[in-house]
C-alpha cells in the first residue's frame, strides 16, 4: 500500500461575516466547513457552542455526548 497525499485548494466564501474570537480554534472551524462536514464535535463547549451556537452555516456543532444523545433520540443508533 502506497500512501498518497493530495493538496486540494479550497476557497470558502460566505454570505455573512464569520466572527469567531478564538484565533486558536478558528482553523478548526474553517477546516470543518471547508471539508463540508455535517458536524463539528468539540469538547470545548465554551469556545464553540457558547460562542457560535449549535449550528454555523448549516454545520452542526456539538459535544460528543450531546451528539450521541441526539442520534439515539432520532433512532439512528
Amino acid at each position: 500500500m502506497v500512501p498518497k497525499l493530495a493538496f486540494v485548494p479550497t476557497e470558502l466564501a460566505f454570505d455573512k461575516v464569520l466572527v469567531f474570537p478564538k484565533a486558536k480554534d478558528r482553523p478548526i472551524l474553517l477546516s470543518a466547513l471547508g471539508a463540508e462536514s455535517d458536524f463539528l464535535l468539540a469538547l470545548d463547549e465554551g469556545d464553540f457552542q457558547k460562542v457560535i451556537g449549535s449550528n454555523v452555516y448549516g454545520m452542526g456543532v456539538s459535544t460528543r455526548g450531546l451528539f450521541l444523545f441526539s442520534e439515539r433520540k432520532a433512532g439512528r443508533i
